[in-house]
């Protein structure tokens, strides 16, 4: 078995083998080191496992410079990336490689975002949930096993004249509802341009679908194709509309858009028993536990918790700034704390 560092001759191998590889997600293509290099600058690391000359296994890392420090990630920007392999034994040399790597740099620690847990002596952090809805061809399947409380704030949104549209066409809505969103929650915004290279590298497989009162979009969703699902990755709305109920128009409208083609519909990453956890629950989706891995090679384990208090502390204060202002700091924040 050959460990070694993904070169260009190797980009067919890698593109067919998370084809395959049913543990493979949205983040592992190739497209997504393109966009996160061209956004931020990082340097990626991305391992191979190979034997007979094809690949057994992967892991895509991103050295990424922090404020109080440097670390290894698997994947920056996403909720899971991490390792897939052929099996376990694989696993654990390339766990060794990206340990070996981080000794080698001085780096504080390693992090991987697994959608499936694997048998390792790394540390581990269980804080997260992928909730997943399997779909039905028919959506009048969806609609009734949904909890009856959705289904009259979808029934009330139609009475209040929330209509529904879709395409890329609303990339500029989309951004500017997000960041007034992210700023309300106390959490700095990604960097605009960040979104255009995701469109600009995967526009075949991006989708944004939105609300509108009065035809002004006051919702809307981001969604990643990958196989046979898609993906509400960022989604969005006015505060000052939560009453008209676009969040649940939007959802609805989406899911049965993607009966047509996919067999799951991914809600995202949430923290069990917070707000957005009991929203995505009540469409029927299923918590899927997410499994985030640590290798510390200096200073303590990372506090990754959105109930730390300093997180807390932060957020109270973020949300309290003037938009103008979160939006043009925010990106440096974030581009420090994928």
């Amino acid at each position: 078995m050959e460990i070694k560092r993904l070169e260009e001759e190797d980009y067919p191998d890698w593109e067919e083998y998370i084809k395959k590889h049913p543990d493979a997600s949205f983040f592992h293509q190739l497209g997504w080191k393109k966009v996160i290099e061209k956004t931020f600058g990082y340097k990626s690391i991305y391992l191979i496992a190979k034997e007979d000359n094809k690949i057994k296994g992967i892991l895509p890392l991103f050295l990424v410079k922090q404020i109080n420090g440097k670390k290894l990630l698997s994947l920056p920007f996403s909720t899971e990336g991490g390792v897939i392999v052929d099996s376990e034994n694989i696993a654990v040399e390339l766990i060794e490689k990206a340990k070996k790597i981080v000794k080698e740099e001085d780096l504080d620690y390693l992090e991987l975002r697994q959608g499936k847990d694997l048998k390792s002596d790394l540390s581990t952090k269980d804080y997260y949930y992928d909730l997943k809805l399997k779909l039905d061809k028919n959506s009048e399947i969806i609609w009734k096993n949904m909890d009856r409380k959705n289904r009259n704030a979808i029934r009330k949104a139609e009475k209040l004249n929330i209509t529904t549209d879709k395409g890329l066409k609303y990339f500029e809505d989309f951004y500017k509802i997000f960041s007034v969103n992210m700023r309300d929650l106390g959490t700095p915004v990604d960097k605009k341009n960040f979104y255009e290279n995701i469109i600009d590298e995967f526009k075949n497989n991006i989708e944004i679908v939105v609300a509108k009162l009065n035809n002004k979009v006051i919702a809307s969703i981001f969604l990643l194709k990958f196989k046979n699902i898609i993906k509400s990755e960022w989604a969005s709305s006015y505060r000052k509309c939560f009453g008209y109920n676009p969040n649940q128009a939007t959802y609805w409208r989406a899911i049965k858009d993607a009966c047509n083609g996919f067999g799951i519909f991914d809600f995202g990453r949430s923290m069990e028993n917070e707000g957005t956890f009991f929203f995505k629950k009540k469409w029927g989706a299923r918590p899927i536990q997410l499994h985030y891995k640590y290798f510390i090679n200096k200073g303590k384990m990372p506090d990754i918790a959105k109930t730390n208090s300093k997180r807390k502390i932060f957020a109270k204060c973020w949300s309290k700034m003037p938009l103008f202002l979160a939006n043009r700091i925010g990106p440096w924040f974030r581009e420090k704390y994928p």
